[in-house]
């Protein structure tokens, strides 16, 4: 049985797409996977490694979102 995962953007606007990739993440992303919904957490190597930074400095421990995915650049063309 193949699995396909349907992508959903609360704002597909060029606006968001462009502010995502400057930003390095993007929180507004569902997977529909077998009809079930899962929001993720999209974000770059290079924002995570910052987050990740920040968290430890701070507090002395990370702990990652739950369903983060880690992509090259947060643009719906690395997302999909």
């Amino acid at each position: 049985m193949v699995n396909t995962a349907e992508i959903y953007l609360e704002d597909a606007s060029e606006q968001a797409e462009s502010e995502s990739i400057q930003r390095g993440y993007r929180l507004d992303v569902h997977v529909k996977i077998n009809n079930l919904f899962f929001k993720v957490a999209i974000y770059d190597i290079v924002r995570i490694k910052q987050e990740f930074e920040i968290e430890i400095e701070a507090k002395g421990y990370y702990a990652i979102e739950p369903n983060l995915i880690l992509v090259k650049e947060a643009s719906l063309v690395e997302i999909n």
